[in-house]
């Protein structure tokens, strides 16, 4: 299971920006940026988040908690359906 620091680094990763530059463009600071992706904190502020989520583009429920798994049905699910 991805966590909160996984999904940050390789979203910034994958538009290839440094934590300084992410720092830059979202107004986060650059330790609060390194201490989520150390995974320092699994809840970063709402504000930061926000910020964070913006600068890369991403969702704010996704970079918190991953892919909405709620649409996929289980195969018990589709024996009663």
């Amino acid at each position: 299971m991805e966590t909160i620091a996984q999904r940050l680094k390789e979203s910034r990763e994958n538009i290839n920006i440094s934590q300084a530059e992410l720092s830059r463009r979202s107004k986060v600071k650059k330790v609060t940026i390194s201490k989520i992706e150390a995974g320092g904190t699994d809840m970063p502020r709402l504000a930061t988040l926000n910020a964070l989520a913006n600068s890369l583009g991403v969702s704010r429920v996704w970079l918190l908690f991953g892919p909405d798994d709620s649409t996929k049905c289980t195969c018990e699910e589709k024996k009663h359906s």
